[in-house]
Formats: structure tokens, sequence, C-alpha cells
């Protein structure tokens, strides 16, 4: 009898440990799985509004032709400015970019002012941020306008000054052409 008890202890001990064995609690599982995206790049320059002169140093909606107009001037000792107040403005650009580095806006015209057959200088036009103080007399060469980084959609407004001089030949339909640039080039 001995002998069939411990045998009876030995298979409760048995059901015991095996019974424990499956009412363990299963270990845990575990999936995984990517998520991608593609960012397209975004680095654009919108022209949004042009305004024409109007005065006194003021702006006016463009007359329907997309150009800057300060229509008939005479010579004067002050220059006409398109526009003096903060928040009036010539020009209105927009930049959008994600670059992550600085991008700059620059601005250039194409040459002196010309009719087809007289011409006075490029120069005499001027530009500034709105809010800016002094102007930059307008030349062949890239001038940066403001430059910065990763942006959503921003307004950037541009003003004019034109000095017409004495020593201007009269004519009519003078023009220049102006070009903003948006680069990643300082």
């Amino acid at each position: 009898m001995h002998k069939a008890k411990k045998n009876y202890l030995w298979n409760v001990l048995w059901i015991l440990a095996a019974g424990s064995l499956w009412a363990q609690t299963p270990p845990d599982v575990q999936q995984t799985h990517d998520v991608n995206v593609n960012i397209q790049t975004v680095f654009t320059l919108q022209i949004l509004t042009v305004n024409d002169y109007q005065h006194p140093n003021a702006s006016q909606p463009d007359n329907g032709n997309g150009a800057v107009d300060f229509f008939t001037r005479v010579p004067s000792a002050t220059p006409y400015v398109l526009a003096q107040a903060a928040g009036d403005y010539a020009v209105r650009l927009q930049v959008e970019s994600n670059y992550t580095g600085t991008w700059y806006l620059k601005v250039k015209g194409s040459g002196d002012f010309s009719n087809g057959s007289t011409t006075f200088p490029l120069s005499r036009l001027g530009w500034r941020q709105d809010g800016s103080s002094s102007f930059t007399p307008m030349s062949t060469t890239y001038a940066t306008v403001t430059s910065g980084t990763a942006t959503a959609p921003t307004n950037i407004d541009m003003d004019y000054q034109l000095q017409v001089d004495w020593s201007d030949p009269p004519g009519n339909n003078y023009s220049t052409t102006i070009t903003y640039l948006l680069t990643t080039t300082p």
C-alpha cells in the first residue's frame, strides 16, 4: 500500500504540474507594419496683385493690363511713391516653401525704361519691402528683398517709387520688366 500511496501522490503532483502548465497565461504576440508617405517639395512664388499709382502717392487696383502703371507724370523734384502708407503696395507676392534651408527672394529689372525710341535709367525706379523706410534703386542684377525658412503661404508686399527727372525725354509707353526670383542661392 505504501507503493500505491506513493504512486497516487506522484500522479496528483504530475496532474497539478501539468494543469499549471496548461493554465499559464500565453505570451504577448506582436506584429508590425510600416507607414509610408512622400512629401512633395513646395517652392513657389506667385504675383498675387499689382496696383497702379494714384495721386497722391497711393495705389489703386490694376487697370487690367497686369502692369504697375504710373500713368502720365511730369518731372518732379520728389519721386512718385506707389505706396506711401504701410499696407498700401505696388505688388503683392506670395512665397510658400517647405525647403529646410534658407530661401531668398530677389528682384531685378530688365534694363532702362524704353518706349522703342528713347530711354531713361532703370535706377529711377526704386523698390522696398512694404513698411521699410528707404528705397533701393532698381538694377539689372538681382538684389535680395528678404529671406526666410520653411513657411506656409506668406505675402510679401512691395512698394515702388519713380523719379521723373527734367532730363528725361518726353514720350509715351515707357516700360521695363521687373523679375522676382525665389532661390536657395544667397
